[in-house]
């Protein structure tokens, strides 16, 4: 457990959080590999888990569910090792259905964060709650930096 714990240390989500709150967290979490062409999530399901990447290539896709009226919307990206990228936020914010399904393009590791527990020790842990809903401000903040970037390339060539 003292492996995971370092890992979830390194996460920009669990930054600044306490070694006794890391080791409940821990508790909630499970660490998979994926083959290449596994689905991680599915466009439309109820999954409220929080996914970290921390190895590999996934495609993310929306409009991908079959029947869409629209042209599906593709992106990938790489996480190289001691780099992690957060999957499922919006989905565990707002417990929705998933908007985006996530496949895998080659070997994938992931720590999978249950969402309903997580939910339940930030209830327990006001300060650890806060901690990371700022963490996740900050992480959605960039994301729209982002894109914001990309949508003025687009506009302005």
């Amino acid at each position: 457990m003292t492996a995971l714990i370092e890992k979830l240390r390194a996460i920009p989500l669990l930054d600044n959080i306490e070694t006794d709150r890391l080791t409940e967290i821990a508790a909630i979490c499970s660490e998979r590999q994926l083959v290449p062409g596994e689905t991680l999530t599915a466009e439309g399901t109820a999954d409220y888990n929080l996914y970290v990447v921390s190895n590999g290539s996934v495609e993310v896709a929306i409009n991908s569910r079959p029947g869409s009226s629209e042209p599906p919307l593709c992106k990938e990206f790489m996480v190289g090792e001691g780099q992690y990228e957060l999957i499922g936020e919006v989905n565990w914010l707002k417990r929705q259905y998933r908007t985006a399904t996530v496949k895998c393009i080659d070997a994938v590791d992931i720590i999978q964060i249950e969402g309903v527990a997580l939910w339940e020790l930030l209830a327990a842990n006001p300060e650890v709650g806060m901690r990371i809903l700022y963490n996740i401000a900050l992480i959605l903040a960039d994301r729209l930096k982002d894109a914001d970037l990309t949508l003025r390339q687009f506009s302005f060539g």
